[in-house]
């Protein structure tokens, strides 16, 4: 590709992202996106309430899906763990090292998840009616 139809791909690009900003501007009815942002924000306390009940209609289908990743990264941690015994036991110094970090960040994405399934809990406790 030459150098006059990268520049021609480029130029189309950026008209069709400005066209794309236009309109969505258009759309808004405003001349600038942060006014009409700023116009129709509510106060703090109100702000919680379509939360909690989103949170509260889709309870069972949160749920599902942080149990779902929680048994997707223990089951990772698995493999990761005997892949390293394995590496150990054949003296693969730079894989174990490698499998180590990895195996620490699955732990801590582990930690994070049921930190939400806890915060999800109590959310929903004290918010939801079931």
């Amino acid at each position: 590709m030459n150098i006059t139809k990268r520049f021609a791909t480029v130029g189309i690009a950026a008209l069709l992202t400005a066209g794309g900003a236009s309109a969505a501007v258009a759309a808004c009815g405003s001349s600038s996106p942060t006014t009409a942002a700023a116009t129709s924000s509510q106060p703090a306390k109100d702000a919680s309430k379509p939360k909690a009940e989103f949170v509260c209609a889709n309870l069972t289908t949160i749920k599902s899906h942080l149990d779902a990743r929680l048994t997707f990264l223990q089951s990772s941690l698995g493999s990761l763990q005997t892949l390293e015994a394995s590496a150990k036991s054949s003296g693969y110094d730079k894989a174990v090292a490698k499998l180590d970090h990895r195996i620490e960040k699955v732990e801590q994405r582990i930690a994070k998840v049921t930190e939400r399934e806890t915060k999800l809990d109590t959310f929903a406790a004290a918010h939801c009616n079931s």
